[in-house]
């Protein structure tokens, strides 16, 4: 990958989402912190997030309540384990999209393990009753290019995680519990 210069981040940037930084941006659902973009022979311009401190806020839908089945889908090059969750600090996670709130919301992220996992309701094993998450049983390989799944079907009860195409799914007694959380490329939560 080849690294574009901070000027030509911002106007990549411009021109691929609706994310604007500075005054209204927060309000509007639409800033980004510490993101850069890259060049990659397969893809052309991407967003690089460095799975620490760099997020997309993509805000809130209403709408997205969970009673509807959905399926959360990425193309990402995972360089390794990151932190993407700042107010805790080290996290061995790196969070694709997220909107993790108390007993509440949904993740995809890679493990430290290169495993995809994805959940629901929370992330704290212990303190959120109804978490229930899977992990992918295939790996993303280090600095190579993986499609990365969760799904969420919540007539049959189950979820699902993914990576290139083989995954593997479980039960889950409960549904998800809409979050008020802002959701976050890059990130657990945008705020």
């Amino acid at each position: 990958l080849a690294r574009n210069t901070p000027a030509t981040d911002d106007a990549i940037l411009r021109g691929i989402g609706p994310w604007e930084n500075g005054a209204g941006a927060a309000d509007a659902g639409n800033r980004s912190e510490n993101v850069e973009t890259a060049v990659d022979e397969s893809f052309g311009h991407v967003i690089a997030l460095n799975g620490r401190n760099a997020l997309v806020d993509c805000g809130t839908e209403p709408a997205f309540t969970g009673r509807e089945p959905f399926t959360i889908e990425a193309w990402v090059r995972w360089l390794g384990p990151g932190s993407s969750n700042p107010s805790r600090g080290h996290d061995p996670m790196s969070c694709i999209v997220g909107n993790r709130g108390l007993n509440a919301g949904c993740m995809l992220m890679i493990q430290q393990n290169g495993r995809a996992l994805f959940n629901l309701n929370g992330l704290r094993q212990g303190q959120d009753a109804d978490l229930v998450t899977v992990t992918s049983p295939r790996s993303v390989a280090q600095g190579s290019w993986a499609h990365v799944v969760g799904v969420y079907e919540p007539s049959s009860k189950r979820i699902s995680a993914f990576v290139n195409g083989v995954g593997t799914s479980r039960s889950t007694e409960q549904p998800m519990h809409p979050s008020q959380s802002r959701w976050a490329l890059g990130a657990q939560r945008a705020d």
